[in-house]
């Protein structure tokens, strides 16, 4: 038998890769989605909408280039990076308001 079920997480832009890197107790999911129109990595939360399908949303970045949310706390904070220019990163906290 499965050990379960399989949803799927939906992208920032149609046809894009996604990638669920933490989840909490409450069930929302950390990751990253690319923007296939730049092609960068943009931070992302996923929740599950009221319907039982995920909302996506996009978290904001510092600048240009990639950004990842990695880790995901209870309240829903979560720990990740986000690009400042092109050659620089910087560690970022995002909190749920």
């Amino acid at each position: 038998g499965t050990a379960g079920t399989v949803d799927t997480l939906p992208p920032l832009t149609a046809g894009a890769n996604s990638d669920g890197k933490a989840i909490n107790n409450n069930g929302l999911v950390a990751g990253f989605s690319y923007d296939n129109a730049v092609y960068f990595r943009r931070a992302m939360l996923w929740s599950r909408g009221g319907t039982g399908g995920w909302t996506a949303l996009q978290l904001p970045a510092l600048g240009p280039g990639d950004s990842e949310a990695l880790a995901i706390n209870a309240r829903g904070a979560m720990a990740g990076y986000s690009s400042i220019a092109r050659t620089g990163i910087r560690a970022v906290l995002w909190r749920l308001r």
